[in-house]
């Protein structure tokens, strides 16, 4: 059980999930399960219980039907913050999604540049993985969330002013992330 852990922690802050992939930590879908963001979130009883539910749903594999239910449960506004935790938590990463590209005014250029940024980074961080000796499971996962970390920071590092701007607006008002995945 342990060994299924360490391998979720290793998919913590990867890009969007697309609609046919497994729940993706960091994406809203994932979020939503999470008691500290259904607080944010100001979620009723009944929606909490509904969630746990999508959760269910989701873990088996159907995200696509998931995130439908997920839609009709929530109000706008609670959908709304979610996505803004979601961008905070994923941080550069985020970048990746073609909403976030589109609502930062990313060029195609820029697009590709954080592409390799993110796809370079992973490469070295499959190579340390494959040689490192961690000291325990939750080591190796604070170091996978420090690498991905440095990563989206260096994703952020390549915007201009006004996208730092746009993208700092599209993750709304500050939310302690902390303790989401057992930090």
């Amino acid at each position: 059980m342990n060994r299924i852990l360490v391998l979720a922690g290793l998919a913590l802050l990867a890009p969007g999930a697309r609609a046919a992939d497994p729940v993706t930590p960091g994406t809203p879908l994932a979020l939503v399960s999470n008691e500290k963001v259904q607080k944010e979130l100001g979620l009723s009883e009944a929606q909490a219980e509904a969630v746990k539910k999508i959760s269910a749903e989701a873990d088996k594999g159907k995200t696509t039907e998931a995130q439908g239910a997920l839609t009709r449960e929530l109000k706008p506004a609670q959908l709304k913050r979610l996505q803004e935790v979601s961008y905070q938590l994923r941080g550069g990463s985020a970048l990746l999604d073609p909403d976030v590209a589109k609502a930062v005014d990313l060029s195609e250029k820029q697009k590709a540049d954080l592409q390799a940024v993110w796809d370079n980074e992973e490469k070295s961080l499959k190579m340390v993985l494959a040689v490192a000796r961690f000291r325990s499971p939750q080591v190796m996962q604070k170091f996978v969330l420090d690498h991905r970390r440095g990563a989206g920071q260096k994703m952020l590092d390549r915007l201009g002013a006004e996208q730092k701007k746009a993208f700092a607006r599209l993750q709304g008002k500050p939310f302690d992330t902390t303790g989401l995945f057992g930090e």
